[in-house]
């Protein structure tokens, strides 16, 4: 198998274990009780725990043993979450699912290069196949739920994963930059531009946790739509995103620039969340419209910025710089959508779509000043 192969499956596994536990979670609560609310929290500090540790781990220099390591482990908390007999084990299984996700997300990500010369469209392009996994996802539970075989829907999913492990496992060195590709020297000013993709990232993940998370409430408070389906309002965001970071792929093959991608996304979303604002009320279906185009412009956001920097970044530093952004987009991703329920602000809300403008307005500001930062890598 091809190394992009083993990749894509790898962030394929990604797609179905951030879209598993927020699909179970309403047949969790019956199983278990108001306590197995706790378990995307949990996954989501897993997360940061496997990109602490993402580091730790990949100083032997073998990545695909890294990414092995995080697709089993996402692999085994599928099937403890299948096997949980209480919420306090359903939760410990939603915890060690995001410890791998955080393993797989980061080495996967400084794997990116090894596999293409462009960064920045490699990690679009797997970052595709996580939306796409995503958005099918919550399909297959939803279809589990209905014939009462929720359980074997998660088997199939950590079958996902350990088939994820087994690529991983047997790619040898295949994403091992070689001497010759990597370089030994440092960015004189890199720092200034990790600053700027640091901020942006965070400011990004806030914005798309906050319309992830609020993708089934926000047709439920404007449409007034049935409780049960307007859960299927997940998988039509992870396919808005899948549609976002596919037409991103396709103009950077036909000469599209990540800045012209980058600045489309960026004043796009933020234009398309102002109309959201303006028609929430008077024309629900036009604001919901509107909130829709906004996740396909901003879908290929995260890829084209994380690509940016590793772009810049030496072999020897790939995976700490790699892991320290994507820390800081999870801590933007947890700590957003509080601030917003902070101000009072509500799914559906034109005070949520001003906010999630600004923040759009925010992160491009941010990557365009990163953008002005020299790159002197000295290439040894």
């Amino acid at each position: 198998m091809k190394p992009a192969l083993r990749l894509h499956l790898a962030f394929a596994g990604l797609g179905v274990t951030a879209a598993a536990f927020p699909a179970i979670l309403p047949t969790a609560v019956v199983a278990h009780g108001d306590a197995a609310l706790a378990a995307p929290g949990t996954l989501f500090a897993g997360l940061l725990v496997g990109v602490l540790l993402s580091g730790l781990l990949a100083r032997s220099g073998r990545l695909a043993r890294t990414l092995a390591l995080g697709a089993a482990l996402q692999a085994a908390g599928l099937l403890a979450a299948t096997a949980a007999a209480t919420a306090g084990l359903f939760v410990a299984a939603a915890a060690i699912s995001g410890v791998g996700f955080g393993i797989t997300e980061a080495a996967g990500s400084a794997s990116a290069r090894t596999v293409s010369r462009n960064a920045a469209h490699a990690l679009t392009g797997l970052t595709t196949s996580v939306a796409a996994a995503a958005a099918l996802a919550p399909l297959l539970v939803l279809g589990g739920a209905q014939v009462g075989a929720t359980g074997a829907v998660l088997v199939v999913f950590a079958t996902v994963n350990a088939a994820a492990c087994v690529a991983a496992a047997t790619a040898g060195r295949a994403f091992d930059e070689q001497p010759a590709r990597r370089g030994t020297a440092t960015h004189a000013r890199f720092g200034a531009a990790w600053a700027g993709f640091a901020i942006a990232l965070a400011l990004y993940v806030g914005i798309e946790s906050l319309l992830a998370g609020w993708s089934s409430a926000i047709p439920f408070a404007l449409l007034s739509a049935d409780p049960a389906w307007a859960a299927l309002g997940t998988s039509a965001f992870w396919a808005c995103m899948a549609l976002g970071r596919a037409g991103a792929l396709t103009a950077a093959r036909r000469g599209a620039s990540s800045r012209d991608i980058l600045t489309v996304a960026g004043a796009g979303s933020a234009a398309m969340l102002v109309i959201a604002a303006l028609t929430a009320a008077a024309y629900p279906v036009l604001s919901v419209s509107a909130v829709a185009a906004t996740v396909v412009l901003l879908a290929p956001t995260y890829g084209q910025v994380l690509g940016l920097a590793l772009e810049r970044t030496g072999a020897a530093r790939a995976v700490a710089v790699t892991g320290s952004l994507v820390a800081c987009g999870a801590a933007g991703g947890a700590l957003v959508p509080l601030a917003v329920l902070a101000t009072g602000s509500v799914p559906g809300d034109p005070s949520t779509f001003v906010i999630g403008a600004v923040l759009c307005a925010g992160w491009l500001a941010a990557v365009l000043v990163a953008l002005r930062v020299p790159d002197r890598a000295r290439r040894a």
